[in-house]
């Protein structure tokens, strides 16, 4: 018996030293392996804090210093592009010596035949297209075959004899801008402004339906601009004869009335509104709350509202499928649309959710 209990012993005994062993050469690997780590990471970490006097290159600011001037050339293609649309127009020489400084008005190119929107304060028949040139960046001169004045926001349309492949402007309309948002302020032969858009909203109190043009501020301006276009190179912003710059969402929809042989008028739903972002009556729900004007119409009469019932109180929260509200202005929404298109405008009257098929004017 005593014979069996020392031979338990010794097997119990080796089985300690046997996990003892194996424990410490497990022990030992992982010491060794996390040590070479931590000794690699210091490494690492010391030869970069070495390396911050200069004498070497670092990842990190490399990489930043790529992005910068990836930065910059995309700031100086979206420059040259948005100045190589813009065209200036001149009183036509015998000699064709130009001063191209004194360009008295300029317009964006905004098709690749050769139509363009011109700044040209001026009423139909004011002037003839045989008076004057267009001058394009790089000195191209161009006469002038077609005029069409657009009486509503003091634009004319100017078509250019013989042209074809000219770059073409792009535009982006006032719902997809943000403040904040940095521009550049482009005009005829002059210096680049960089900017930034510190307000777009309308400033008006009870606000229009049929009023295209949102009002932006940006943080600089000069007289001498034109257009501001954002980062992407479209054109946001158009600066109006009272030195304002307005979104463009009037200037596209006459431009697709233009390229669509279509006479160019302003959308016309008729109603009058307060913005209900900016506005809290009674917990009501968000969207534009019809009311009264200083001439005492919410609902302009024989307008497409009026016919569809629409009724002082009643708020509009949708058109179509766009909800207005949280920086979606009815306004913008309207301005989207071109005279006869047919909306669904949805409209809370007190409790009752409606909808009224509309059919849009123009005027």
């Amino acid at each position: 018996m005593e014979g069996l209990n020392r031979r338990k012993k010794l097997i119990f005994v080796l089985f300690i030293l046997g996990v003892a062993l194996i424990g410490g050469l497990g022990g030992g690997w992982l010491y060794g392996y996390w040590f070479s780590k931590i000794s690699d990471l210091k490494n690492i970490t010391d030869k970069n804090i070495s390396n911050l006097d200069g004498s070497a290159p670092q990842v990190v600011i490399n990489g930043a210093r790529q992005v910068v001037v990836q930065q910059d050339v995309r700031a100086a293609e979206v420059i040259d592009s948005a100045e190589k649309v813009i065209v200036g127009l001149l009183k036509k020489k015998a000699d064709n010596n130009y001063d191209l400084l004194n360009a008295p008005v300029a317009g964006v190119l905004i098709t690749s035949d050769g139509w363009l929107a011109a700044n040209w304060q001026t009423k139909d028949g004011a002037v003839k297209a045989d008076d004057y040139v267009a001058v394009t960046k790089d000195k191209k001169i161009y006469n002038l075959d077609k005029l069409v004045f657009d009486n509503f926001s003091g634009l004319t349309f100017v078509h250019l004899r013989g042209a074809n492949s000219l770059p073409v402007a792009g535009f982006s309309p006032a719902v997809e801008l943000k403040r904040g948002q940095a521009v550049f302020l482009v005009g005829w032969l002059k210096t680049i402004s960089p900017a930034i858009l510190t307000e777009n909203r309308r400033r008006d109190d009870i606000i229009a339906s049929d009023q295209p043009f949102k009002t932006l501020s940006l943080s600089v301006l000069d007289a001498n601009d034109l257009v501001a276009v954002d980062l992407s190179g479209r054109i946001v912003g158009w600066l109006t004869k009272d030195k304002q710059v307005v979104s463009v969402d009037y200037i596209i929809s006459a431009i697709n009335s233009l390229l669509a042989n279509k006479p160019i008028t302003k959308t016309v739903l008729g109603v009058n509104y307060l913005n209900g972002d900016y506005h809290i009556r009674n917990k009501q729900p968000v969207g534009a709350l019809l009311v009264k004007d200083k001439k005492g119409i919410a609902v302009v009469p024989t307008s497409p509202a009026a016919q569809a019932g629409l009724k002082e109180g009643d708020i509009i929260y949708a058109v179509d499928e766009k909800e207005i509200g949280y920086g979606l202005d009815l306004a913008d929404v309207i301005a989207g649309y071109q005279s006869g298109d047919k909306v669904i405008v949805k409209y809370w009257r007190g409790p009752d959710k409606k909808e009224a098929a509309i059919t849009l004017g123009g005027l």
